[in-house]
């Protein structure tokens, strides 16, 4: 496996959407052979038998339960502790790729030695079925950020400090 990203997915109890989501992700990531790390907490076991059913389609990935992972901060540290390769996207239990999404991220990926990569987001409803705002922030372009320029970055990103 020659991947430099990976999927990182912390979840708690919302089997019903991890599924979906990691349906979501495979015709994207199989092609490419992305990774997918899940963090979970689960006590009815429900959350490892999508993990199961989906690893036995595609097996690269890795999951772990985590009981000290108490809130949405340490799931997330979870998840990420399992990635190996040198670049990490971060998503919900509840969130879809947009289609194309994988392809243009390697493809930036590819370009240079990036340090952090920001992507813009929709937003649905809780069962995924109604968009609720297409764009999380408005921003329409890419943005490159120079050194020092980090009120900038924080300005424009502002709103993907919570989770």
């Amino acid at each position: 496996m020659n991947a430099i990203l990976s999927i990182a997915i912390p979840t708690y109890k919302r089997a019903e959407l991890l599924a979906e989501t990691l349906n979501a992700f495979l015709p994207q990531i199989e092609p490419h052979q992305i990774p997918i790390c899940i963090s979970y907490t689960d006590d009815t076991n429900q959350t490892e038998l999508v993990i199961e059913e989906f690893r036995n389609r595609y097996p690269l990935v890795t999951a772990i339960t985590d009981p000290s992972a108490t809130n949405i901060d340490r799931k997330i540290v979870s998840a990420v502790s399992l990635v190996q390769t040198s670049y990490v996207w971060l998503f919900g239990d509840d969130d879809l790729p947009e289609p194309g999404a994988i392809d243009r991220v390697l493809k930036i990926l590819c370009e240079r030695d990036w340090g952090l990569i920001v992507l813009n987001a929709s937003s649905y409803n809780s069962n995924l079925s109604v968009l609720n705002e297409e764009r999380v922030n408005d921003i329409y372009e890419d943005r490159i950020y120079k050194p020092g320029e980090h009120e900038s970055l924080l300005r424009d990103t502002a709103g993907y400090a919570t989770f």
